[in-house]
This record gives structure tokens, C-alpha cells and sequence, in this order.
């Protein structure tokens, strides 16, 4: 018994030391995870630090500037109405015409024979139709031979004042004034009636109608009568004053805009049809539209929101629709108000009831100098 408790005495002390050492290298384990929860669930409860920035409403003053394509007030392609070869063509591309002016003479052989021949024929029947109306013998001449002989003389008489209206189409002359743009004949081109290519395209160019696509959007604030700036991207500092002629009237269902025409006079030949220019409009509002910053938004899945700030610090969001993007600042329909708190840069920690730690409040300077560009 007594050698069985000596053997057995060394193995607890080992095992009492052993336990030692265990506590001592979990104790301080224990502790540091106890801290690194403490420290956790101190940054969560704590409230989140925020700049804050308000919505501002305000008469909606904003133009809106669109692309837009120009083009002459008149345009028409000229074509041949009769058979024939140039004679002789005297207005080129570039070239000044007034209306009525020649433009080219056609060669015609085959209607000037026709012509003759219609000519001959008329001469014949009007002699035939003289004879037998100028004869007095009564019973000679029968009522029937009479009238036969009148329509055969109007009936030649008719073809050749189709023929000499056919040739009429000889001279190719200007349909208004304007300038030549497109000359596709040269001496001695055959000329048909078949060709699908032009002979000339006349435009008149003094004043000019410019084309634009409204967005949906604006397409409420635009109508006939507005003033317009029509501007050339070369020379941003060169604007021509234009009016708003119509509107389509409908939207286009494929791209959701309205065509606009705006008519502008062009006295100094600075636009030319087929430029590519920039239209500012300048619609007269009655309204008032909320502003934000665009840093005040938040896009989710279930919509576009902007986090406002109730009295106890505390978040609540709201869904917004968006009327006008400015880049840097955005015009509201719906959803707020325009006097509300909104919290700028904000994450997607925030949620309804979130509280948080208001740092700071910026003025609303975005509303400086709207202009709309698209």
C-alpha cells in the first residue's frame, strides 16, 4: 500500500502542474476575447457620424440644351420628265438661283419629230374638218361625217398640245430661290424619266428648320412659340436665336421622345443644312422642383432612395423619382418634400430607425448656375 501511494503522489503533482500551466496560458485568452467582444458590441451600439445637406425648393429657372440636326426650309430633287441628252447645264454646286432661274436644257430629238408629226396630222384633219363644214349643199355632207371630222381635228389638236407640254420639260429651272447643292448631270448625259439619281437638289438655306428629339421628360415644358439658342459646338460662343414652329404632337413609341421643329433665320449662311448642333431651350415654368445633391443617393434593387433625418436623429428612407439629371445634382417629383435633412455619402448600413451622429451640414451651392445638358 505504501509503495502504491508513493508512486501515485508524483503523478498528481505532475498533474496539478500541468493544470497550472493550462490555466495560465487560457486565462489570458479568455480576457483578450472578452475585451475584442466588449470593444465589438460598443462599436455597434455606438451611433454612426453623418454630413447632413438639405433639399431645397425652389422655381424651377433651368434650361435644357439637346442635340439637334439642321436642315433647309426647302429641299427638292430635281428630276427629268422626258427622254433626251444634256445640252447644256449653267448652275453648279455652290450656286445662287432665283426661282424660275435655268438650271440646264435637255436635247430631244425624238419629241421634236414627234412634235412635227402631230403637227402635220392636226394640219390635215383641220383642213378635212374646213372642207366638209363649208360645204352648203344641203344633204351633200351628212351630220355624222361633220362631227367625225371635228373630233378627229380636236383630238390632233390635243396631241399636240401634249407634246408641247412635253417639251416644256426641255428646261430644267429652279422651283424656288435657293442654292444649288447637288449637280449630277454634265454635257451629253442621257436623261430619262427611269433615273433614281437626282439631276439637281435645290435648298433654300436663309432660313433653316432644326430637328430635335425631346426626352419624355421635358416634352410637357416644351410648345410652339418658346425661344431657342441654336448653338454650333465649334463656336460655343456663337448662338443664333431660333422659336419653337411645332411639335409632333405624339411621342415617338420606340425612343419615348417628341419631334420638335424650331425655325431659325440664317442671314449670315453660318449653319448649313445636315450640321450637327446643340439647341438650348428656354421654357417658361410655373412650378417649383425639389433639388438634391447626387451624393445624397441611394440605388437599390427595390428602388432609388435618399436617407432624411428625423428630429431624434434617427434615418428614415424614403423612395424618390427622378425628374432631370444635372450630373452633380438632380430635380425631384415626388417623395419628398424640399425641406428635409438628407444624409450625404451614405452607406448601406443605413436602414429605417438607424441612429446616427450628426458631424456637419453643407450648404446647398449646387443650385447655382443650372443649365441642363444632354
Amino acid at each position: 500500500m505504501k509503495r502504491r501511494k508513493i508512486k501515485i503522489i508524483p503523478i498528481l503533482i505532475l498533474l496539478v502542474v500541468l493544470a497550472g500551466f493550462f490555466l495560465i496560458g487560457l486565462l489570458p485568452k479568455i480576457r483578450n476575447k472578452k475585451l475584442l467582444n466588449e470593444e465589438a458590441n460598443e462599436k455597434i451600439n455606438s451611433t454612426q457620424p453623418v454630413i447632413l445637406v438639405k433639399a431645397i425648393k425652389t422655381r424651377d429657372t433651368t434650361t435644357i440644351e439637346l442635340p439637334g440636326e439642321v436642315r433647309a426650309f426647302k429641299e427638292t430633287q430635281i428630276f427629268a420628265r422626258v427622254n433626251g441628252y444634256i445640252k447644256k447645264w449653267y448652275t453648279d454646286i455652290g450656286t445662287s438661283v432665283n426661282n424660275n432661274q435655268l438650271l440646264a436644257e435637255i436635247e430631244t430629238p425624238e419629241i421634236d419629230q414627234q412634235l412635227a408629226q402631230t403637227k402635220a396630222s392636226l394640219s390635215l384633219a383641220k383642213a378635212n374638218y374646213d372642207r366638209i363644214s363649208s360645204v352648203r349643199i344641203p344633204g351633200a355632207v351628212s351630220k355624222q361625217e361633220i362631227d367625225q371630222a371635228r373630233t378627229s381635228y380636236e383630238a390632233n389638236l390635243a396631241i399636240v398640245r401634249q407634246t408641247e407640254a412635253m417639251l416644256s420639260f426641255k428646261t430644267i429651272r429652279a422651283p424656288f430661290a435657293g442654292i444649288v447643292t447637288a449637280r449630277n448631270v454634265d454635257f451629253g448625259s442621257l436623261i430619262s424619266p427611269s433615273n433614281t439619281i437626282p439631276m439637281f437638289k435645290v435648298e433654300q438655306i436663309d432660313i433653316l428648320r432644326t430637328y430635335v428629339n425631346v426626352p419624355q421628360v421635358y416634352s410637357s415644358s416644351i410648345t410652339p412659340g418658346i425661344t431657342t439658342e441654336v448653338i454650333l459646338e465649334k463656336f460655343p460662343e456663337y448662338s443664333i436665336k431660333g422659336q419653337v414652329a411645332r411639335t409632333a404632337e405624339a411621342l415617338d413609341p420606340a425612343s419615348r421622345t417628341l419631334l420638335t421643329e424650331i425655325h431659325v433665320k440664317n442671314s449670315d449662311l453660318k449653319l448649313r443644312p445636315g450640321m450637327y448642333v446643340q439647341v438650348r431651350f428656354k421654357p417658361a415654368r410655373e412650378g417649383e422642383v425639389v433639388f438634391i445633391p447626387a451624393n445624397t443617393l441611394i440605388i437599390r434593387a427595390e428602388g432609388t432612395e435618399v436617407a432624411t433625418l428625423d428630429k431624434d436623429n434617427t434615418v428614415t428612407l424614403k423612395e424618390i423619382k427622378i425628374a432631370r439629371d444635372y450630373g452633380k445634382f438632380l430635380a425631384i417629383y415626388s417623395g419628398i418634400n424640399g425641406d428635409e435633412w438628407l444624409v450625404t455619402n451614405p452607406t448601406d448600413k443605413l436602414t429605417n430607425g438607424t441612429k446616427v451622429n450628426v458631424v456637419g451640414k453643407q450648404q446647398a451651392s449646387f443650385l447655382q448656375n443650372t443649365g441642363d445638358k444632354k
